[in-house]
């Protein structure tokens, strides 16, 4: 009765009694049939993602993942503390307040203390030009394939026109779930045979500025 009155009184459901999506994402039990329901956290070595020291995966409603992501923070970052009166108190290197607020988000970086070299960029030549236009038209028709509704391996090279399919998932597949932009309906059994692959808010933000 309790979770019914928070529910109206936040507006969640539809004028016919139905929940909305809105209502499922904050209080659903169980959300293997939402695969979106999915918060993915590592903390890398350096600045790429080449290496990594730790790598989890959490399910669930959103206040299941901003407790998982909190702990993740917690786990990872410095804390420092001292004795007031008869009381402990710690701190984060980054404010918690600042970090819970970013799991709210798509895509957020804090700059901690250490200092990154300089590098300056290469002039872009006629030649690249071209390079970076054939690469983000092909990127642009594996993530509009994808679309809303997913697709499949074979959907998707079929779109792409390619036939070897370890190079297809190595050049296609890879690299974009590594950057964020597609995920994995069974991220727990790459090869399951109803996989297909869905785009995330990264990516859906992508198509839109393609």
């Amino acid at each position: 009765m309790a979770l019914k009155m928070v529910v109206e009184k936040l507006k969640l459901t539809t004028p016919d009694g139905k929940l909305k999506n809105a209502a499922a994402a904050l209080f659903l039990h169980y959300t293997s049939q939402f695969p979106q329901f999915l918060l993915r956290m590592a903390r890398f070595r350096g600045t790429n993602k080449n290496e990594f020291f730790d790598n989890q995966r959490a399910y669930g409603n959103f206040f299941t993942l901003l407790d998982a992501g909190m702990a993740f923070f917690f786990k990872h970052l410095s804390i420092s503390g001292k004795i007031v009166g008869f009381t402990r108190e710690e701190k984060l290197e980054v404010p918690d307040e600042a970090l819970r607020e970013a799991l709210s988000f798509v895509w957020i970086t804090f700059r901690r203390t250490a200092i990154q070299a300089y590098c300056p960029s290469t002039p872009t030549t006629p030649s690249t030009s071209k390079r970076e236009d054939a690469k983000l038209r092909r990127l642009r028709t594996l993530l509009s394939t994808i679309g809303e509704n997913g697709a499949s391996l074979k959907v998707l090279m079929e779109a792409m026109q390619r036939k070897d399919r370890k190079g297809f998932v190595s050049t296609y597949i890879t690299p974009n779930i590594e950057t964020g932009y597609i995920a994995m309906l069974y991220p727990e059994t790459p090869n399951h045979p109803m996989q297909s692959y869905y785009l995330t808010n990264k990516g859906r933000e992508a198509l839109n500025n393609l």
